[in-house]
């Protein structure tokens, strides 16, 4: 019996994302034709029904953004899909105009972020421009409900925000997918910690705050250390943070080029004591749970949190992490507080609450077999 195909597609994250290859396409993969489009990184091996497009390399002065719809559309009418599932709102038009020649095709919109209230929130657009890009994709993502057969909402608060796509969205949100052979947990070492921060490198996702927290540790006598890891988002805190790691022998900086795999990301945190997530606050991200969150809670890692109610809620039942303000806090109490404070004293329903499992895969199944029969 031949095998119904799907395409799994987004610009800017990697073939090898964690949502888009992890999560969805391993998952998918034992009953359909997987296809994953996205950004240049590493191709994963040994995958049966699972194959990888490298199509996206805007590092490159020969592709440029604005090709990145036809460079989609050409992929899918070879592929020839039975179902396209989108992960980024830059390749919603191009999907609906696929939709619209191939009507028989089931569209699926993996809503991973609010990019209206990104834009206005954060500091990326000035002026005019940001509200008129802002309006303009929060109409195409309005307008999209008449192509789309269900939307995949990655945060609980979008049922909320995305009030267009009620009564055909589910909710799936970013729990951590285990990962085999990872290393084991290392012991926790509070006298000369090392703390990690990792992921997107960038001033909104807090790595400055990252940076300026271990140095007032060590200013208060503790021997603090800093990995830093991922992608960098700008050229500053590129620069900045080149710089700091070739001055100060306590920050070490692996920086992605071309990205770094999820696993070799997750064996980092492994290896340190604490991770720190020192989100700015903002209101696009606020009601938003990050990723690392799970990751960090699913692997007992301790974490040094950015003040927020929600996440604090989550994490409280477990005693996983501290609590701070990363732009006025007591680096003498926080030392005091990482010395004395017992981790994860209790872990009981940890792996019903952070972890992808047979739950997720079945309702990602299910979501995908009840399109397919519209």
């Amino acid at each position: 019996m031949t095998r119904k195909k799907i395409v799994l597609a987004s610009v800017l994250k990697p073939i090898d994302d964690t949502r888009m290859f992890e999560k969805f396409g391993q998952s998918l993969a034992g009953d359909f034709e997987v296809h994953i489009i996205g950004y240049k990184a590493n191709v994963p091996a040994g995958f049966p029904n699972l194959f990888f497009y490298p199509l996206f390399d805007f590092s490159s002065k020969k592709q440029k953004r604005l090709r990145s719809s036809q460079l989609f559309l050409d992929e899918i009418q070879k592929i020839k899909p039975d179902v396209l599932i989108v992960h980024a709102v830059e390749l919603l038009p191009a999907a609906m105009w696929y939709k619209t020649l191939h009507r028989k095709v089931k569209l699926i919109y993996d809503v991973r972020e609010n990019y209206f209230r990104n834009i206005i929130y954060q500091p990326n657009y000035k002026g005019l421009f940001k509200y008129v890009l802002a309006f303009g994709i929060r109409f195409l993502e309005i307008l999209s409900r008449v192509f789309v057969t269900h939307y995949i909402l990655a945060e609980r608060n979008y049922d909320k925000e995305f009030w267009f796509a009620r009564g055909k969205n589910t909710i799936l949100e970013n729990k951590y997918r285990k990962i085999p052979h990872l290393k084991t947990r290392k012991n926790l070492n509070t006298q000369s910690p090392v703390f990690i921060h990792g992921g997107t490198l960038s001033e909104v996702y807090g790595t400055l705050e990252a940076i300026n927290f271990v140095e007032q540790l060590r200013l208060a006598g503790m021997d603090a250390r800093l990995h830093l890891i991922g992608n960098v988002a700008s050229e500053n805190v590129k620069k900045r943070i080149a710089g700091l790691s070739q001055k100060n022998n306590y920050i070490c900086a692996t920086l992605g080029n071309p990205l770094i795999p999820h696993y070799q990301l997750m064996e980092a945190y492994l290896e340190a004591d604490f991770a720190l997530l020192s989100y700015k606050p903002n209101n696009s991200t606020s009601n938003c749970i990050p990723t690392k969150l799970y990751e960090c809670l699913a692997n007992q890692i301790p974490m040094v949190i950015q003040n927020n109610a929600l996440w604090e809620n989550i994490c409280k039942p477990y005693e996983a992490a501290l609590f701070i303000d990363f732009e006025n806090f007591s680096a003498q109490g926080v030392i005091n507080t990482i010395r004395e404070k017992p981790f994860y004293t209790n872990v009981e329903g940890i792996s019903e609450n952070c972890i992808w499992d047979n739950r997720e895969e079945k309702l990602l199944l299910e979501l995908v077999l009840h399109a397919l029969n519209k």
